[in-house]
């Protein structure tokens, strides 16, 4: 999870909410409408690369 800058307090309420959805039973009466895999075209750097270290390249994010 290198391509996320911090995690803090707030990205984890937010992805606990994420992952507690999923596990929720099918309901047909309140479905649920997934884009975790939607393909989009990167234009230009959203995210800021970690600077490599000694024994460690760049990172970067390249999607």
């Amino acid at each position: 999870m290198w391509c996320i800058q911090t995690i803090n307090a707030e990205y984890r309420k937010r992805i606990y909410d994420v992952l507690n959805l999923c596990e929720e039973e099918y309901d047909m009466k309140s479905q649920i409408i997934r884009f975790d895999e939607k393909p989009k075209q990167l234009l230009g750097d959203t995210r800021r690369s970690i600077p490599m270290k000694p024994g460690s390249p760049e990172k970067y994010d390249y999607e």
